[in-house]
This record gives structure tokens, C-alpha cells and sequence, in this order.
């Protein structure tokens, strides 16, 4: 450097170069950059006034030499940070105000105050000129941390879509491959909030899977309304990005209370060759209107292979299902054609034997026989219609999706205890009952209860029906009446006969019993 401002004193300044740092967060940059500018200048205060991302029309303070109390006093409020933005207010007669460029246009502004050592009087000409200096810094350095965010971003979205494109070449299953898109989506966006919609009727969507912390397990499974933003992009096509979900009126997070509260969403279109899915990327603070979460070019093209994805993980389901589909369809010959004929022949030929019988207890023992063999063919018979009309995931399967689904949300898994018949006997419109019942209870142990333990427990038999029973080892009831979610387990249960019981736990805690009888499950 030469000129005016060569000497002992611009070492620093060089230091402040845009590659001061490439790595570090912009906020750690601007810190350091202050930091040089105090010791070259001996300020005591350096102070850089920016646009706040996070709240348009406000300004943020980045600050050296104070701590945040002072800070705070003096900059007490909005209007103050504004005007300290905008120039139309300075710190005092003694501070230095520059403003900063970034791109060639006027961004935010470096005050520098309270000139320290033996020459305090002031800052002079040559400080002015130097603090002109680190202004000139602060606008490329800006620029240039804000490029390798871009870049990183680029490159954390890249290893996302290659991550679960990955799966293509191995066998997977449709639920893994969406849990992965929410997964490596939540990664790379840093949202509270992923979940991953597919169409289940003409007019609504289902949500498939969901990451985040402290999400409710009771939303996997749940219908959005057929008015509401995902039904618009699957309408469209197109992408939604709503940096104030209070300003949208179509955003409609759903019933009661099990959609988390989002201040900012994003909503991509998942293509797909007949249908078209969502994935939701959701954040709890509202986000500004240009901030880079809110940018939804990169996503986008993450959307596009989670489209195949899920698009190969469907057809090889389908591939699987047909495959078992056939398997029970000749399982159910065999037992139609042999089995079920040569019961029936053995039970015909005792009939016949046990006509030519007196009376007495040879007699009463071959028609107890004939008795036992026309039971086992009813069986047989039902378990062959089972087999044709059995469901493709058992409750089974949903109970260990929904343990997965609460491990991320809370870092433990529940307990399950499953006994009797469960895949057999909750089929059909009882299996979606006792879902939407497991998925309530586990929701409320999760976001209410505070528990650090869950147990789950399901018993199913022809004779007693099913029972569901939830407990956790949380804050309890607390004197409180069950409402909302509680109260629709009560329903569903006396929808079908049998009852619903919430209650806490001698030991603490809540334990929710709900059983249904027996001709529930016939």
C-alpha cells in the first residue's frame, strides 16, 4: 500500500482482508474486523449497523467494546438503530460514521468512538481516512462470506440429493426413502420443520413422514384440508414460500393443536409421473422475505431426485407387494384345493362312521371330532379370505415407524409390547382407529407430559378384543380435564363399543387405557 496511509498502522488493515476468514460465519468476520479496526484506530467502540434479515424494517447492531447492556443503552430501540443506519443520527461529535457498500450499493454504516491513548483529543485526518479504509473492507468482506454461505449451501443440497439418491441402487423401502428426503432436507435448509405429503385422495394429502425436534408423532398419518397450501401446489405445480404464515390465509396448519406453530414455510412440489407430492420446510421464527432459507431454487432441484426417489421406491414396493400378493394367493389355493379337501373328506368319512355307531360315548367323541374338523375348516376359510384382503403394513410396522418418529423428536425410543394377533385381528377401519389412537396418546406423552420414558402397549384376541394402553412417566394430569385429543379417544372407542380411560399413574404420570370388545375385531 502506498500513499498517505502507508506506515506501521496499515498491517492491520490488510489483515481485514475478505479473506480474513473464508470459513468462519459472517458474524464472526464482522467481529474480528471490528476488533482490528478499534486497535488500528485505538477506538474503544466500533459498532456495524446493518439491515436485520430476520425483521424487515429494523436494523441490527454487531458491536465491539461493549458489552450487550451497553450496547442495548445505547441503541435503545428501532428507531434509533434506523437512524444510525440511514445517517441521520450519529453517536457523537467525537465518533466516526462511514457507511458501507456492498455490490456498489449503500448497505449499512461502521461507527467508531472514544479515541484512546495519549493523544486522545479526537480522531484526525489520518483516522478518518483509515476508518474509510476498513469501511471499504467491511462492503467486499460482506460480499465475499455471503458467497461462501451461497457456496456452502450449494454444496450441503448437493450431498443431500446424492444421499438419497444413493438409494436408487439398493433395495428400499418407500417409508425409509421419505424418512431420508426429511432427514437430509432438515440438514441442509437448518428449518425446525420437515414433512413429506403424498396424495391419498382426489382432494387431500397425507402426511408421510416428518423430522424435527420436538415434532408430534400423531401428525404422521394426519389428512390436510383439501383448502389449504398443500392442496395449491399439488394444483399448480409450483412452489410456495411464505415468509409470514399469519399474513396467508390459506395456510391452515391443520386440526386442534399437533401442527407445530410456524412463522415461515416453504412448500415444493415432489414430481411425480401421475401424482404429486409436498415437502413442507418449516420454521418457528419468521424468516425475512430475501433471507436464503427462504430461497427456494435449491431446494427445488432436491425435490426433483426426491421425485424419483420416491418414484422408484413406489414401484419396487408395488413390485414387492404384487410379489406377495401372488405368494398369498397360492398359499391360498393350496389350502383350498388340499388342505380344506382333505379335512372335509376325513370329516365326511367319521360322519359316516359315527352313523354306523350306538349310542354312547365312542359315538359322542367321532362327533365331537366332526365338530372340531368343521371348526378348523372355517378357520382355514378365514385365514384364506385373510390372506386376500390383508393390509399391506400391519400395526406392527406403524408402531415401529411411530417409535422411529418420536426417537428423533425427543432422542428416546417408547417401549412397545405387542401381544395376540394384532396384524391379523386390526385390519380394515379398526386398524385406522387404533392408530389414530397410539399416534394421539404418544403425542401427548411427547409435547405435554414432559415424560422421559413412554410405554406402549397392544393385545389384541377374538375374545377380549383389543386393548391399547400408553404411559408415560411425566408431569401427569395435573388436575386438568381431557379435552381435545383425549376426548376424541373416547369417541373413537365408544364408536365402536367399547371405552376410554385417562388417568395418572399412583407413581406419576398419565396412563391412557382404551379397549374395544371383542365383536369389534369379528
Amino acid at each position: 500500500m502506498s500513499g498517505p496511509l502507508a506506515g506501521p498502522r496499515t498491517g492491520g488493515v490488510l489483515d481485514a482482508d475478505p479473506d480474513l476468514a473464508p470459513d468462519a460465519p459472517l458474524e464472526v468476520v464482522l467481529h474480528r474486523v471490528l476488533l482490528r479496526t478499534c486497535r488500528e484506530l485505538r477506538a474503544r467502540t466500533a459498532l456495524l449497523v446493518l439491515p436485520d434479515e430476520h425483521a424487515p424494517g429494523d436494523a441490527r447492531v454487531v458491536a465491539h467494546g461493549l458489552d450487550d447492556a451497553a450496547r442495548d443503552a445505547l441503541v435503545p430501540d428501532a428507531a434509533t438503530r434506523l437512524a444510525l443506519l440511514a445517517g441521520d443520527a450519529g453517536l457523537g461529535p467525537d465518533c466516526l460514521a462511514l457507511p458501507v457498500h456492498v455490490g456498489g450499493v449503500p448497505y449499512g454504516r461502521l461507527h467508531v468512538c472514544d479515541k484512546q491513548g495519549p493523544d486522545a483529543a479526537g480522531f484526525d485526518a489520518h483516522d478518518r481516512q483509515l476508518a474509510a479504509v476498513f469501511a471499504a473492507v467491511l462492503g467486499p468482506t460482506i460480499e465475499h462470506v455471503r458467497l461462501h454461505e451461497r457456496a456452502r449451501r450449494q454444496r450441503a443440497w448437493a450431498e443431500a440429493a446424492a444421499d438419497i439418491g444413493a438409494v436408487l441402487v439398493g433395495p428400499v423401502s418407500q417409508g425409509s426413502a421419505l424418512q431420508l428426503v426429511a432427514d437430509r432436507a432438515l440438514a441442509a435448509v437448518d428449518a425446525d420443520f420437515v414433512a413429506v405429503l403424498l396424495p391419498r385422495d382426489d382432494t387431500s394429502l397425507a402426511v408421510e413422514v416428518v423430522a424435527g425436534r420436538d415434532v408430534p408423532p400423531a401428525l404422521v398419518g394426519e389428512l390436510t384440508r383439501p383448502d389449504g397450501l398443500p392442496a395449491e401446489v399439488v394444483r399448480t405445480g409450483a412452489g410456495l414460500v411464505v415468509p409470514d404464515t399469519d399474513l396467508e390465509p390459506l395456510y391452515l396448519p391443520g386440526e386442534e393443536e399437533r401442527w407445530p406453530e410456524l412463522r415461515s414455510v416453504i412448500l415444493l412440489p415432489l414430481p411425480g409421473d401421475e401424482h404429486v407430492g409436498v415437502l413442507a420446510l418449516g420454521w418457528r421464527e419468521r424468516l425475512a422475505p430475501g433471507s436464503w432459507q427462504l430461497d427456494p431454487t435449491l431446494p427445488q432441484r432436491f425435490c426433483d431426485q426426491a421425485g424419483l426417489v420416491v418414484q422408484v421406491a413406489r414401484a419396487r414396493a408395488d413390485r414387492d407387494r404384487l410379489a406377495v400378493l401372488e405368494d398369498r394367493d397360492r398359499i391360498g389355493r393350496d389350502l383350498h384345493d388340499f388342505v380344506i379337501q382333505r379335512l372335509y373328506g376325513t370329516a365326511l368319512g367319521l360322519e359316516v362312521l359315527g352313523r354306523t355307531l350306538e349310542p354312547g360315548p365312542v359315538a359322542d367323541q367321532v362327533s365331537q371330532a366332526v365338530d372340531q374338523l368343521d371348526a378348523t375348516i372355517q378357520d382355514v376359510r378365514r385365514t384364506i379370505f385373510e390372506l386376500s384382503t390383508a393390509e399391506d403394513e400391519g400395526v406392527r410396522t406403524e408402531l415401529l415407524r411411530l417409535s422411529d418418529v418420536v426417537a428423533r423428536s425427543v432422542g428416546f425410543r417408547p417401549r412397545l409390547v405387542v401381544d395376540g394377533p394384532v396384524d391379523t385381528l386390526v385390519v380394515g377401519p379398526l386398524r385406522h382407529q387404533v392408530l389414530g389412537v397410539l399416534g394421539e396418546a404418544v403425542s401427548n406423552a411427547v409435547r405435554h407430559a414432559q415424560a422421559s420414558s413412554i410405554d406402549v402397549e397392544v393385545r389384541a384376541s377374538v375374545a377380549e378384543g383389543v386393548l391399547v394402553r400408553v404411559t408415560d412417566d411425566g408431569q401427569g394430569l395435573r388436575g386438568r380435564t381431557p379435552r381435545g385429543g383425549l376426548l376424541n379417544m373416547t369417541h373413537r372407542a365408544e364408536g365402536l363399543g367399547g371405552s376410554c380411560a385417562v388417568r395418572d399413574r399412583p407413581d406419576g404420570g398419565v396412563e391412557v387405557l382404551w379397549q374395544v370388545p371383542g365383536e369389534a375385531v369379528r
